[in-house]
């Protein structure tokens, strides 16, 4: 059994593993999961293992498997890419790669596990990131778990068949904290 990084309600995440190769290999290379992490695809296994050979262990770029726990599988990834040590920022990416599991909440669920890890383990002081105009979905996990936009890049992406536009957010280290304790004072008053 792999080890738990971190545990959430529904999902645990794990550290990436060469284990993981031909999954990600299937979820990348469907163009539904692809088309808005920006990869080359198709992608071959050998490419996938040498990409996660780079990773594993790479300090400034924390990967992690989302495992949903009923199910005891791999449904996706997380992020945080990029890591600066004197900046104290990342970037910020995920992907569910197991279309029955779209739609259930889990996004947010592992952002959320996410924003921990960088600001209550990583002491990140930003976590950023991009994301398409044509991803409303997406768009929506990130305003709720407190993500900012900060500005659009107009035209920036080229998908099936045309160009989108790229809008960047962002979240701080006391906007995090302010929303957890708010979230914290909300549930005791529910009590």
């Amino acid at each position: 059994m792999d080890p738990i990084y971190h545990r959430g309600q529904r999902l645990d995440l794990r550290p990436i593993s060469m284990a993981d190769a031909e999954i990600f290999v299937r979820w990348f290379n469907d163009p539904d999961v692809s088309q808005y992490l920006g990869r080359d695809v198709p992608l071959t296994l050998e490419e996938e293992k040498k990409w996660i050979e780079g990773r594993v262990g790479d300090a400034a770029n924390q990967i992690l498997v989302m495992v949903h726990r009923a199910e005891r599988r791999p449904i996706g990834t997380v992020g945080l890419h990029g890591m600066s040590g004197q900046n104290r920022k990342a970037v910020f990416g995920i992907q569910i790669g197991e279309k029955e599991f779209w739609n259930q909440g889990l996004g947010r669920e592992a952002t959320e596990l996410t924003l921990e890890i960088a600001f209550d383990r990583l002491n990140l002081n930003r976590v950023e990131l991009e994301v398409y105009e044509t991803n409303p979905r997406a768009i929506r996990v990130y305003e709720r778990a407190g993500f900012r936009a900060e500005g659009v890049a107009r035209q920036g992406r080229w998908i099936r068949g045309r160009y989108v536009d790229v809008r960047r957010m962002a979240i701080l280290a006391e906007e995090w904290r302010v929303r957890k304790s708010l979230t914290a004072a909300s549930e005791v008053c529910q009590t």
